[in-house]
């Protein structure tokens, strides 16, 4: 009986090596693979209104697919994760911040800086400065990224969406290892190793707050344009990878993108701040603008004002590349009124086209419908 029981297990063992084998060798055979649609290819032709030929096996083959098949796809896509896509990781930014306890945030305004160095698919790292020590390490995984590399709206659009959407995350330093760590675990919003499973008794009984101070600021570069911008190229690097979407690598930050990361310093959410912000510029501006009238006449000073080139009209029918102008300015508009991003509306958005690219609204509904674009 010992006997077959060590056979079973051997045969079982060897087993798992060809299973292990044989993925190895598909991981291979995919990145030479040809006439793959990946998500930047998709992306690319739909945003263009222009369909594409593939190739189809190595024996010179082709497959064509229409505009209208591309955006089939696209549809299909978005039934399939609305139908399967069950579990729910991360929690919204605003929520994170609005649930922080107010000490943690008025001790994050302390934080000098929080710097981006390292991207492993969707799974960002931060050094950010302290006190005890010199640096602490917070990783964040923004649990929407693969709808990011799957969508078909400008990647700077789709990378300010998930910055600021659905993050997981985890520190390195103490208050987050003895007050928020259990939390993050039991929530569905942790980055582990390491996991924690064990209730803070002591600490955080009530399991009140969530965030420790170099998570929030952390938070706050985030919703800063520097941030996007990388994420955006990003996206884009992955979504045109061929092969499996694991096999993708992590990288550091170059030289280049290292400096402009650095000087990052946050997005406050307190509405005072902004405030006391916008006011100093309306003051700073006014005195300006009584400072130019004293030295010359309105009429001079408005003549100045005016722009250089004056903006060009569309006459008679529209070209191609005007329409197409339009198209990605709808899908970006569309885009950004889905995830309700602040400050987007779709009458809005429609009416400051309309004055944009000289046309009627009632002109820009009709090629929303012709588009498909929802």
């Amino acid at each position: 009986m010992a006997e077959n029981k060590q056979d079973i297990l051997r045969q079982l063992k060897e087993f798992e090596k060809e299973a292990t084998a044989e993925r190895r060798e598909a991981r291979e055979l995919r990145e030479d693979a040809v006439g793959l649609l990946t998500p930047a290819l998709l992306r690319k032709h739909v945003r263009a209104g222009t369909g594409l030929v593939l190739a189809y096996g190595r024996k010179g083959h082709t497959v064509e697919f229409t505009i209208d098949d591309l955006k089939r796809f696209v549809a299909a896509n978005e039934r399939a994760q609305k139908n399967f896509r069950r579990e729910v990781r991360g929690v919204p930014l605003i929520q994170l911040e609005k649930s922080s306890d107010p000490a943690d945030i008025q001790r994050s305004r302390n934080v000098r800086s929080a710097m981006l160095y390292k991207v492993n698919k969707n799974l960002l790292f931060f050094s950010v400065t302290g006190n005890t020590r010199a640096h602490y390490q917070v990783r964040v995984r923004l649990e929407d990224w693969d709808m990011a590399l799957h969508s078909t709206a400008m990647p700077l659009v789709s990378a300010r969406t998930v910055a600021t959407g659905r993050i997981s995350f985890d520190c390195s330093c103490g208050r987050h290892q003895y007050w928020y760590r259990y939390l993050t675990s039991i929530g569905g919003f942790d980055v582990n190793p390491p996991k924690e499973q064990d209730f803070p008794k002591i600490r955080n009984p009530g399991l009140k707050g969530c965030c420790c101070k170099h998570v929030l600021k952390v938070l706050r570069v985030l919703k800063s344009n520097t941030i996007h911008t990388v994420l955006a190229g990003e996206i884009e690097r992955q979504s045109a990878t061929i092969g499996f979407a694991d096999t993708v690598r992590s990288r550091f930050l170059k030289a280049d993108e290292l400096r402009r990361v650095s000087l990052a310093r946050g997005v406050a959410r307190n509405p005072t701040e902004a405030r006391q912000a916008q006011q100093k510029f309306l003051r700073e501006a006014q005195e300006f603008i009584t400072d130019a009238k004293k030295k010359k006449s309105v009429k001079e000073m408005q003549g100045k004002l005016k722009p250089r080139h004056k903006q060009k009209k569309l006459h008679g029918a529209m070209t191609e590349v005007q329409r197409k102008k339009i198209v990605e300015s709808l899908h970006n508009l569309s885009v950004a009124v889905k995830f309700n991003l602040p400050g987007f509306d779709l009458k809005t958005g429609l009416e400051n086209l309309a004055k944009e690219f000289s046309v009627s609204v009632a002109d820009l509904k009709g090629m929303m419908q012709k588009e498909g674009i929802a």
